[in-house]
């Protein structure tokens, strides 16, 4: 096992794990590098803490994470939980954004890859220079670094010809094609692996085939060993069976995502109309668990992106930042062709969810499927196809008396997903959905996720649920408004 340098050491409430160590002792004798670990391995946590150590022997003053847009709030506690430092998100509006990256004095900036346009764009000239940004880190890099002409892509490169160190991260290096290649590399160490043309990389490494009167571009065989190399010297690489003794069955995450002004502006209008009604109705002796809960349940649906009167009279929200998180989560696994099981409370938001991923071969298991054959057939048909591989699930329907892990999951397949989209009320129900993805033997990781938007009554059920408590037991202790917070 490599040793960490002398004088440097953990911090926070997570330790390194011995691969996570030499991940980072890695790093620290590259300088820039690439951070190549299965989903789950904790590519974040190894990041950190590389880059604790470039700010600690005082060499990055200022760090940039580009991160897709679900992970801001997740790289923020992360940051904070693992390290002596703080993390600001650079805010949404112009003026805000732009002014936070100038002058904020923390350590960890924090902007989504859709932003990095704008930000560049209000600076002005020379933005790189201005923002003074010693260390970038790009997350998912094999997601977002694709297309050499792409604004994401165009400003990556340009941020990165300024700052000193360079990680990138991703599972997944080169996706669908060794092409992919060409961006990450310039943006890790601005073209000393693969050039600082793309038109030279293209032509040098890659011949023309015309197949079905489509035409693509394939890697030439006698650069196949270089390719190999280069990804070698510059990367580290773990997948989830190198280090399999390490890990536990379950790994529990969450995915917590912010809300803009004007989505909590409304969110917080209805929960005050809400607690107005159940103070009233309490002051009437009219209010009952069952009407307590009905109108909670008005927030929840909110957070998950639509608002109802009743049945049949549900409306989508015109933004729905939660929904948009679960899509990019899902489309991340199935780029690493594995599976996954999305647990809802409400029919309204399977039929959101499906409409989203229709492009997939999606099951769908809810309280509309009443026959039991046709119940039995769905469940035992997603554990048996290699080609349909995401289960939308209702809790209450799909959350006992079935499994759900896969019979024979790919070969690539490390982990099997389940993610919690809106919790029940009960701890006993959460703790069965869970469960539905482990079975004995199993070789691959379950990995269970929660979607929440942060101050919300999403928030408040997960760490009520977490605890192992009754949501009724504990309103009933501290009050609905206090619950609410």
């Amino acid at each position: 096992m490599i040793k960490l340098p002398k004088g440097f050491f953990e911090t926070g409430e997570k330790r390194l794990r011995n691969y996570q160590r030499n991940t980072v002792a890695f790093g620290i004798n590259k300088g820039s590098c690439g951070i190549l670990l299965d989903m789950g391995l904790g590519k974040t946590l190894c990041a950190i803490n590389l880059t604790r150590y470039h700010i600690q022997f005082d060499e990055v003053k200022k760090v940039l994470v580009a991160c897709p847009a679900s992970l801001p709030l997740k790289w923020q506690e992360s940051i904070e939980e693992s390290s002596e430092h703080k993390a600001v998100i650079l805010p949404s509006s112009r003026e805000k954004r732009v002014q936070t990256a100038l002058t904020n004095k923390e350590k960890f900036h924090i902007i989504n890859y859709q932003s990095l346009w704008p930000l560049i764009r209000d600076i002005g000239d020379k933005a790189d220079k201005k923002l003074k940004y010693d260390m970038i880190i790009f997350d998912e890099s094999g997601k977002y670094l694709k297309h050499p002409t792409s604004r994401i892509s165009k400003c990556a490169m340009y941020l990165s010809d300024y700052a000193k160190y360079k990680l990138i991260l991703t599972g997944t290096l080169i996706g669908n094609h060794p092409l992919n290649l060409w961006v990450q590399f310039y943006c890790l160490n601005g073209g000393r692996s693969f050039g600082s043309s793309y038109p030279w990389f293209e032509n040098k490494f890659f011949y023309k085939s015309s197949r079905n009167n489509i035409t693509r571009l394939y890697l030439k065989q006698q650069y196949v060993k270089e390719f190999r190399e280069v990804i070698q010297k510059n990367c580290i690489r773990y997948e989830r069976e190198d280090v399999l003794p390490e890990l536990p069955k379950m790994l529990e995450d969450k995915i917590e995502i912010e809300f803009n002004s004007t989505l909590t502006n409304k969110y917080n209008l209805l929960k005050k109309g809400i607690i107005s009604d159940i103070e009233t109705e309490e002051k009437d002796k009219k209010l009952t668990t069952l009407n307590l809960f009905e109108k909670l349940i008005r927030l929840q649906q909110f957070t998950s992106g639509f608002i109802s009167k009743g049945k049949g009279t549900e409306q989508k929200l015109k933004e729905t930042p939660k929904l948009d998180a679960l899509v990019e989560e899902v489309e991340t696994i199935m780029e690493n062709e594995e599976s996954v099981v999305i647990w809802c409370r409400f029919s309204h938001t399977i039929d959101m969810i499906a409409d989203r991923l229709k492009k997939y071969n999606v099951l769908i298991l809810d309280g509309r499927v009443t026959n039991k054959k046709k119940k039995y057939s769905i469940w035992r048909e997603f554990q048996k196809s290699k080609d349909k591989n995401i289960l939308i699930a209702q809790s209450e329907s799909g959350g006992f008396g079935i499994e759900l892990f896969k019979e024979n999951p790919k070969e690539k397949a490390k982990y099997e997903h389940s993610i919690i989209y809106e919790n029940t009320w009960s701890p006993d129900t959460r703790e069965q959905l869970k469960a539905r993805i482990l079975r004995s033997g199993l070789k691959s990781v379950c990995r269970v996720v929660d979607i929440v938007v942060k101050d919300t009554i999403d928030e408040t059920i997960l760490d009520v649920l977490k605890r192992k408590k009754e949501i009724a037991d504990v309103i009933e202790k501290i009050g609905v408004k206090q619950f609410l917070g």
